[in-house]
């Protein structure tokens, strides 16, 4: 066999193990569980511990980015560049206590859904930046095993996404709740479901203009529940339901 025809042999055995399912992808925080509460308090206790000052919840939210490893969002709301460092390293702790002393709730709406889905065979899987343990304890058990995997991301979910893209023959979505989400899923080339609710990090304006800019392959909902009608009119009547 020639080199060419080698090749072709191998591409073609390599595309036949490809999952041919579709995934859809879930963030955590402000999409499945509801951490806005924790995560803010985390904030004012960092710019507290570094004398800085506070911000509003709705200046958090209009500025929230988890961008360049939440550098970004920590320069945009007046952390001093010497104290960004030390200043997410506070945040990051204090949230780990946060949910220790206020484990979180599910957004409503996030277990019927999931539980749908599941039963219709879509494959779940979670893309969050913090730890597998984490995600595991604020998800819950009940919940975390109708995912098929944390998709390992080494503190950034362009390259996750872009590897699990790589891996499926079907199409991807990601589900987030925060601007920097979207704009990972459409550098991915993958779809992007938006939450617009109070539970999201992102604000409600932010994320409908982001929306808004990017309609060929992004998608608007206020509940997850609205995550299967989406679902449903995307697939059409090549749909599973």
């Amino acid at each position: 066999m020639s080199m060419q025809g080698f090749n072709h042999e191998k591409r073609r055995k390599s595309d036949k193990l490809k999952d041919t399912k579709d995934v859809l992808v879930f963030d955590v925080d402000g999409t499945l569980v509801d951490t806005l509460p924790h995560i803010y308090r985390s904030y004012i206790k960092a710019a507290q511990k570094l004398k800085l000052n506070p911000i509003s919840l709705e200046y958090f939210r209009d500025t929230y980015t988890q961008a360049d490893k939440f550098r970004k969002h920590s320069s945009m709301i007046g952390v001093p560049e010497h104290l960004i460092t030390e200043f997410n390293y506070s945040v990051y702790e204090y949230f780990k206590q946060e949910i220790k002393i206020n484990r979180p709730k599910l957004i409503p709406g996030v277990k019927e859904t999931l539980t749908f889905l599941k039963s219709k065979e879509v494959d779940l899987r979670i893309l969050s930046l913090d730890s597998p343990e984490n995600t595991c304890y604020k998800v819950g058990d009940d919940m975390i095993k109708l995912f098929t995997e944390i998709l390992p991301h080494e503190n950034e979910k362009l390259p996750a996404l872009i590897r699990l893209k790589n891996q499926i023959a079907g199409s991807v979505f990601y589900i987030g709740d925060c601007v920097s989400d979207g704009e990972v899923a459409v550098a991915a080339g993958v779809n992007f479901i938006g939450l617009t609710s109070k539970y999201s990090f992102s604000s409600e304006r932010k994320m409908r203009e982001f929306i808004l800019s990017n309609l060929t392959n992004s998608f608007e909902v206020s509940t997850p529940l609205r995550i299967i009608a989406v679902y449903q009119v995307w697939r059409g009547s090549d749909g599973i339901f």
